[in-house]
């Protein structure tokens, strides 16, 4: 799959001091580039609600968000799972 990253994720990555982190982080990049379709990658959910938006723990405390298109991937988000339940709620 094509692997694209937002400027949003981007922020959020250079954010993350945890360099254990950021190696799992490479890792899911790396799988995401050599997977050929999204069912190829056991750890993504899809978001209820939403046609092609998925989520991904990774590590124990933060989520990363993306949404798909045919055969490309966009990393939206990655941030701590308390920050994810206050953006979602300044959206409402």
């Amino acid at each position: 799959m094509e692997l694209l990253i937002s400027s949003q994720f981007a922020a959020d990555y250079k954010e993350t001091q945890d360099p254990s982190l950021q190696e799992k982080l490479k890792s899911v990049f790396t799988a995401i580039k050599s997977a050929n379709t999204i069912a190829e990658l056991p750890k993504f959910r899809k978001i209820t609600g939403t046609a092609k938006a998925y989520k991904m723990g990774i590590g124990f405390y933060y989520v990363l968000g993306s949404i798909t298109k045919e055969n490309e991937i966009t990393l939206i988000r990655f941030l701590h799972r308390d920050r994810v339940i206050a953006v979602t709620d300044q959206n409402k």
